[in-house]
């Protein structure tokens, strides 16, 4: 069907396939929803039955709130898994450090904190325009990070299936029947979902095999055995005491939190706000790719961090526009945020009137959602490497990848950092920082001059030579121009050195230094330094740094090759004489 008959909400036709689209998004964001309270409150498996509810709303109000404003007809909001696999660390971590007492107030609070905070930042992400800032992040690191995620999301999922912790040496313990027998259904659903995508055209696979999962599990045991030998037998994520529906964080709760433990958290708090909002970014920017429109990045910012705020307040995760939700949901042909609000409906009815019903979830559900969102995510990783990264960028991105395995998520963003500090390093050291070298023998003015003159510059064609700077200057690259000018120092026929900054964009701090030496080496030798095409921004940067500018500065190369052509004749053919500038 083409896009203008699904476009509006008015025919019965377009109204179901809005049903079906919010149907199917919703059956998938409940269990996400509800394997993510697993995941991140694993710590404190008492509260669980206390943060599903808001979790389960939250991802509802996601949906609902970011769908009327966006740009994107039919794009759906939702939870993300690589801010949820952070916050799960941190967490983790504050459990650890704080009084049991204290425990489930302060890690409430946290999560309602740096999900306001992340908010905040999207906003102003977008209100300053600097959403440009966060697609540069190069895409090694992301790969890396979304590998190691992946890998951590596909472990957790194992771990609620088998409902025990998994270390390096009791992973042959998975393979006795014991332990098989809950986490290989969803395995299959897994295999099924990440592998059958070549055969799955409208994105349903998946809410269908978590149906067809929960079904089968309680089919078997109306069969075989009863409601309280599944309960009994591990199969089931409850039963949960005093099981409640949807509860914000209270002040009282706040105010009992260990506030100096949160404050501990800063840094990997400022990793997870950044996390936050370079997904964001690369989830719109695939959604523009896969829908071919062009997205306002800032706009979608701004509402992304409108919703996060609101959201975290009412004690939800913090959530913004979704990729594959969003395919899926336009493949059944929603335009219209008519399937986000059948979205927002379901999460209710589960996360406030239905708590109870997440007692009654197969742990191979909950688990096998984790599991296959990770390994989706480990099989993207694996073919960009293959078909995207060259051999040093696949190397940096493994050993991200394989940081955040052995050391953990915050370690891995550490590693990650730097290894964007190499990865630039390494692919400027390879960029040629002059676009083009000319000499007066080749390279004149637009001035017109007699012939007599003409053949005075053309004896004396070695006295100049003028190097065009291109690209953002560091350290490495100003070492490069430093070696080509050093050989025409010492040649000693080199009067006029021509610099010209026209096509530069950057200035590392370590360029003043480098000008500074190539500075010293020319006044030493004779010659005169001229500077071209130098912005007030640039000039102002290296005054900073002690550069001296009180040499000749012109606007452009043509300025600064007539005063080098007039200076030569000066010097070595009498009085300059022009006849006119040539357009």
């Amino acid at each position: 069907m083409s896009p203008a008959v699904v476009a509006g909400s008015d025919s019965p036709t377009s109204l179901g396939r809005e049903l079906i689209a919010g149907l199917a998004v919703g059956a998938l964001e409940i269990s996400v929803a509800a394997s993510f309270a697993f995941l991140i409150f694993a710590p404190l498996s008492e509260s669980i039955p206390r943060v599903v509810g808001p979790i389960i709303v939250g991802a509802g109000l996601i949906a609902a709130l970011i769908s009327p404003f966006t740009k994107v007809k039919g794009l759906i909001g939702g939870l993300q898994d690589a801010p949820a696999v952070v916050i799960a660390a941190v967490v983790a971590a504050l459990v650890a450090e704080v009084d049991p007492a204290q425990a489930e107030a302060t890690a409430l609070t946290f999560v309602v904190v740096v999900g306001v905070l992340m908010g905040i930042v999207l906003m102003l992400v977008g209100r300053f325009r600097i959403t440009t800032a966060a697609r540069s992040l190069p895409f090694t690191v992301v790969s890396g990070f979304l590998a190691g995620t992946g890998w951590l999301l596909a472990r957790a999922g194992i771990e609620v299936m088998v409902d025990q912790g998994l270390e390096w040496g009791t992973i042959v313990d998975l393979f006795g029947w014991d332990l098989l027998k809950f986490w290989l259904p969803g395995l299959v659903l897994a295999l099924a979902v990440v592998f059958g995508d070549r055969f799955d055209r409208t994105g349903l696979m998946f809410p269908i095999g978590i149906v067809v999962l929960t079904m089968g599990v309680h089919l078997v045991a109306a069969i075989v055995s009863s409601l309280d030998g599944l309960r009994d037998g591990g199969w089931l994520l409850g039963p949960f005491p005093d099981t409640e529906g949807w509860r914000p964080l209270t002040p009282g709760e706040v105010a009992d939190a260990d506030w100096g433990a949160i404050v501990g958290q800063a840094i990997p708090a400022i990793g997870l706000i950044g996390v936050g909002v370079v997904v964001m970014v690369l989830n719109v920017a695939g959604v523009e790719m896969e829908t071919g429109e062009d997205v306002p990045m800032e706009d979608e910012a701004i509402v992304a961090g409108a919703s996060a705020t609101v959201v975290s307040l009412l004690s939800g995760l913090p959530g913004f526009h979704q990729l594959g939700g969003t395919i899926m949901a336009r493949q059944l042909g929603s335009r219209t945020p008519v399937a986000a609000g059948v979205v927002l409906s379901m999460c209710l009815g589960v996360g406030i009137f239905g708590a109870g019903l997440i007692a009654l979830l197969p742990r191979a559900v909950a688990g096998g959602v984790l599991l296959t969102v990770g390994a989706s995510m480990l099989r993207g990783w694996v073919r960009q490497v293959r078909l995207q990264l060259n051999p040093f960028e696949g190397a940096l991105s493994a050993v991200i990848f394989g940081s955040i395995i052995a050391f953990g998520v915050l370690t891995g963003i550490a590693v990650g950092l730097l290894a964007a500090v190499v990865g630039f390093v390494f692919s400027y050291s390879r960029v040629e920082p002059v676009r083009r070298v000319h000499r007066l023998g080749t390279s004149r003015s637009v001035v017109d001059r007699p012939r007599a003159d003409r053949l005075v510059l053309d004896r004396h064609g070695d006295t100049m030579f003028a190097f065009e700077l291109v690209g953002y200057l560091f350290f490495g690259s100003i070492r490069k121009v430093t070696d080509l000018i050093s050989p025409l120092v010492a040649s000693g026929e080199l009067r006029y050195l021509v610099l010209d900054f026209s096509a530069v964009r950057g200035l590392d701090a370590s360029v003043v230094s480098g000008l500074q030496a190539i500075q010293r080496r020319t006044s030493d030798a004779g010659v005169e330094m001229i500077w071209s095409g130098l912005t007030d921004d640039f000039a102002g940067e290296l005054r900073r740094g002690g550069a001296d500018l009180s040499e000749q500065r012109h606007d452009d190369l043509d300025h600064a090759f007539e005063y080098v052509e007039d200076a030569v004749l000066r010097c070595c053919g009498g009085r300059p004489r022009t006849m006119g500038r040539t357009s």
